[in-house]
């Protein structure tokens, strides 16, 4: 997952973390309001759709993934 590139692109995260950094970095797009986590144990039909839809359709994260692109922007972030 590339975090710069989602945001950049203004798509929020749903993400299912399995290996090493995998969690944190599910953390930090939850935390900082571009995504969402369904936990590996607890997979069903209904999670992953509740997760796609509300990442879809909530206009949160599109707000927020706006705000962080500007600042990402206007910052000049070199990646």
């Amino acid at each position: 997952m590339s975090s710069i590139e989602a945001i950049i692109r203004g798509v929020p995260v749903v993400g299912i973390p399995v290996f090493f950094d995998q969690r944190r970095n599910m953390a930090r797009a939850v935390l900082e309001g571009y995504g969402l986590v369904v936990d590996f144990n607890n997979i069903t039909t209904e999670s992953l759709t509740w997760a796609i839809q509300e990442a879809i359709e909530s206009p949160k994260y599109v707000l927020m993934l706006q705000l962080l692109k500007l600042f990402i922007v206007t910052c000049k972030y070199d990646f």
